[in-house]
């Protein structure tokens, strides 16, 4: 796996290194005890309730089964021709969802093992762990649902173009879902997720491998350092 930076004058290019044993323990723990409850609704095709459950919990990749079936309605629908299912259930469930995180340390452990080359994927994947830190998902609910309602706020006071309109509908629904977050996530550990982070990037080593410097001047050649410096996320 390789990571390059150019900061327009000087291009780096590292291998990266992975303790890719403790990144997975990190990973299965921000499954165990960092993914979000969240509520889903979905019609499923079955031929009784039952199966309908089975649909449902072969959907869920969590390690750890918390469906619950809310409701499935008296009311159904016949397809005719359609699926060999004669029945059309509406349902609501309770499932597990990973964390950003998780899915993100998931992608950056298959490309390292891969034997294919993502060199410009790597970098944008490293890029966004990097910048994790500045992810929604570390914050509070509550400070994400105060973001939101101030942002919906200054809008009242604005002649809002088409553009503006649409971006309020944006946060508006950002805001119903931090909302729905809240109510099903009331003791998510955020203090847990952000150490899990901390561990995460210092799974990951940078070895440089060679920088090459960019002159405007067209008679200069580019000179080539071939480095073994090292340094971390």
């Amino acid at each position: 796996m390789n990571y390059i930076e150019n900061d327009g004058h000087i291009t780096r290019e590292y291998d990266v290194k992975i303790n890719d044993i403790e990144l997975e323990r990190i990973i299965k723990e921000l499954d165990e005890k960092c993914s979000f409850t969240v509520l889903r609704n979905i019609k499923v095709c079955a031929n009784n309730e039952e199966e309908v459950l089975e649909k449902i919990n072969a959907n869920n990749n969590s390690d750890v089964k918390i469906n619950k079936l809310v409701k499935v309605p008296d009311k159904y629908y016949l397809l005719k021709d359609i699926t060999a299912c004669p029945f059309v259930f509406e349902c609501e469930y309770f499932c597990k969802q990973s964390s950003y995180l998780a899915s993100l340390l998931r992608v950056l452990l298959f490309n390292y093992h891969s034997s294919l080359n993502f060199r410009k994927q790597d970098s944008r994947l490293i890029d966004n762990l990097v910048y994790y830190q500045n992810n929604d998902e570390l914050k509070p609910f509550k400070d994400r649902i105060a973001n939101y309602e101030e942002e919906i706020l200054n809008f009242k006071h604005r002649n809002n173009t088409s553009y503006e309109l649409e971006y309020k509908n944006q946060i508006e629904n950002k805001l119903l879902e931090t909302l729905s977050m809240e109510k099903y996530n009331v003791d998510y550990d955020f203090e847990l997720l952000a150490d899990l982070y901390k561990q995460a990037k210092e799974c990951f080593e940078l070895v440089l491998v060679s920088e090459t410097v960019h002159y405007k001047d067209l008679d200069h050649c580019p000179k080539v350092y071939k480095l073994g410096e090292k340094k971390s996320l």
